[in-house]
This record gives structure tokens, C-alpha cells and sequence, in this order.
């Protein structure tokens, strides 16, 4: 069963297989040491040998890709589980189904890459930015756009709306497209203004007069 020691390191007793030799297995003693970054494991138990002695072999706990149930790689064994990292995998075997279990989740936890709370700190404030400039653009796209037509009639500048929309609201582009249908309701020019407003005529039409001093015919308007 693994336990932890007094430094905090898990350490065990388990089997593992033979790297050319299937199915053949060597009793090791397993540390997880979180201080080198390494799954090490020993001949015996570091305090039933000399001292300094080194260990037999080791995995990074950055090679370590997952720690998984190794029952269809190794069929007739039991309590079996793999170790896997890009080169190769290897199988372990623990002394019951709970230390099988329990050697797995510790590999699994001492092998993730943890986050700095500095970098998950700029994350957040990288997120909040595109949170504002996306609420900056959309204040943006809301904004109605006129557009306006400039005439020069009689002497008077004339500006009228000839369109009016908003990229949020096709409604209201709608409603102004028929607004700047609408005649404009800017004061004529006088030169514009009928010359029959103001007087008490009998009878106003078209008719067509001679000119004095060439025979051309013009067309004005009489009023009697």
C-alpha cells in the first residue's frame, strides 16, 4: 500500500515487468518525488541501504502522459497498470486492486503541469479586455448613420435626409428609407411661389403669346 513518508513523498512497494521480457517482473520500491520531478524506484528501501546509494531508474513526471488500467495489455496478470510516456510504456504491478487504484491517482496528480496564479491572473484580465472592446464595437455598430442630399435651389442651400439606418435594428432602416421618401418640407424659393397667392382671380391658366419683336411663341401664365 502506498503511503507517504516524512518528506511527503508517496513510496511503495510494487513489481515492475522486464523491459525485454514480457511477463517477467522485479519487486522495486517506488518514490514520487516531487523535488527532482521523477518516479524513482530503488533496489529496497532507501533506509535498508547504504547510504547515498542511487536509484535503479527513474521517469520524469514530465514524460508522464496518463497512469491507466494496464488488465487488456496484460491479460493473465492481475493488479496490473502502465505508465505511459512518448517512448514507451511501462507496466507496473501492485500488491491489490486499492494500491493499483491508488498508485494511479497519485501518478496522475503529480504529473499535471500546474498554472502560476500569475499567468491564470493575466488570463483573466486578457478575457475582460476583448469583454469591453467587444462592447466598444457594439455601441459602435448602434449608431444611426443620415446621410443627406444638397441641392441649391434658387439661391438656398436644401438638405435633405435621403437615408437613415442602424446596423442593429433592421426595423427602424425600414422606417427611415420610407421617411426619406417623403417630400422635403423646406420653404420654397419666392421666384417658386405661384404669383395668383394673395389675389382675387377670376380665371389662371397656360397660354401661349406672340413676342414683340420676334414671332417666337412663349408660354406663360395670364391671370384675369
Amino acid at each position: 500500500m502506498p503511503y507517504v513518508d516524512r518528506h511527503g513523498r508517496t513510496c511503495g512497494y510494487a513489481d515492475i515487468e522486464d523491459q525485454n521480457q514480457v511477463g517477467k517482473f522485479y519487486r522495486r520500491y517506488f518514490i514520487i518525488a516531487n523535488d527532482v520531478a521523477a518516479f524513482e524506484y530503488y533496489m529496497d528501501n532507501p533506509l535498508n541501504l547504504p547510504k547515498g546509494s542511487r536509484p535503479v531508474g527513474q521517469i520524469l513526471l514530465s514524460t508522464i502522459s496518463t497512469a491507466r488500467d494496464a488488465a487488456k495489455l496484460r491479460p493473465k496478470e492481475q493488479f496490473c497498470f502502465a505508465v505511459s510516456t512518448p517512448d514507451k510504456d511501462y507496466i507496473l504491478r501492485a500488491d491489490g486492486e486499492e494500491d493499483k487504484v491508488e498508485w494511479m491517482n497519485k501518478l496522475n496528480n503529480a504529473s499535471r503541469i500546474p498554472v502560476p496564479k500569475q499567468k491564470l491572473e493575466e488570463n483573466e484580465n486578457v478575457e475582460n479586455e476583448k469583454t469591453d472592446d467587444d462592447t466598444l464595437e457594439g455601441d459602435t455598430q448602434n449608431r444611426k448613420i443620415i446621410s443627406y442630399r444638397t441641392e441649391i435651389v434658387g439661391g438656398v442651400v436644401v438638405r435633405t435626409p435621403v437615408e437613415s439606418y442602424s446596423d442593429s435594428d433592421s426595423g427602424d432602416e425600414e422606417k427611415n428609407a420610407k421617411k426619406s421618401t417623403l417630400p422635403s418640407t423646406s420653404p420654397k424659393p419666392p421666384h417658386l411661389i405661384p404669383a395668383t397667392i394673395g389675389r382675387n382671380v377670376i380665371k389662371s391658366g397656360f397660354c401661349v403669346k406672340q413676342g414683340a419683336v420676334r414671332k417666337k411663341l412663349e408660354k406663360a401664365v395670364f391671370c384675369t
